[in-house]
């Protein structure tokens, strides 16, 4: 008997060892695909999630009101992501506490 395992019951049957079967079988190319995709699409989440801890830390270093401090953590954030409107609005709150209004 066969146990009952991923590779003995998709990869080793009697029909692929005589080579007259499918290497996938119905339905498992659309579940090779949503894979694909999601690697595909891993790097992309990668990216827009860098500019999220330099603003986390700006965000605690204004509530320790070190202003320059955070002002320079927002100005990161907008390197990596200079349409992050929150990081926009933040790094002007922090100019704005340290008396800089130009």
């Amino acid at each position: 008997m066969v146990p009952n395992t991923f590779f003995h019951r998709f990869l080793i049957t009697p029909q692929r060892r005589a080579g007259i079967a499918p290497y996938f079988g119905k339905g498992q190319c659309r579940n090779w695909a949503a894979v694909v995709m999601l690697c595909l699409g891993y790097p992309i989440a990668i990216s827009a999630q860098s500019a999220h801890k330099p603003l986390r830390k700006g965000d605690h270093l204004y509530s320790r009101a070190k202003y320059s401090e955070a002002g320079k953590q927002y100005a990161d954030a907008l390197k990596v992501d200079p349409a992050n409107a929150k990081a926009q609005y933040n790094l002007g709150s922090s100019q704005y506490q340290e008396g800089k209004y130009e």
